[in-house]
């Protein structure tokens, strides 16, 4: 299993809720309520487009996926 997905199964998220948030090296890089700035910050951070990236859900939300 990749190291960051077993970092954001793990980790509690609940400070996030509703934000998308991108996972590199298990670290959160970025977090945001807009899907864009989120991905902007996160491809500025690390230079590249490889991380994790996800939708935190609110309280009371469940993803299905």
């Amino acid at each position: 299993m990749d190291k960051d997905f077993e970092f954001f199964l793990k980790k509690d998220f609940r400070r996030y809720a509703g934000k998308w948030v991108a996972i590199k090296n298990k670290k959160i890089i970025a977090s945001n309520l807009n899907i864009k700035k989120a991905l902007s910050l996160a491809k500025r951070k690390t230079g590249s487009e490889s991380f994790t990236f996800a939708k935190i859900p609110q309280k009371n939300q469940t993803l299905i996926l």
